[in-house]
């Protein structure tokens, strides 16, 4: 059961979810970085060692895509 703050919060997640989908439907990047984050969420202030560790892990396994991209 969540409480209604909970509730609040997830339909705010899905609401930027679905308009990050549309915007990137629209205009499309030359190269998209997701990192893994599961269990980190965006008032996880101390999950912030986590989320950069997952994002630099997207950045490393898209290097071919970004180098190409400089050259």
């Amino acid at each position: 059961h969540l409480g209604a703050l909970q509730a609040l919060r997830r339909a705010v997640d899905i609401m930027q979810a679905q308009l990050t989908e549309a915007r990137l439907s629209l205009y499309r990047p030359d190269v998209l970085l997701r990192p893994q984050l599961a269990g980190v969420e965006l008032q996880s202030f101390w999950r912030r060692a986590q989320a950069i560790r997952a994002g630099e892990a997207a950045a490393r396994a898209q290097l071919p895509q970004l180098r190409a991209l400089l050259s």
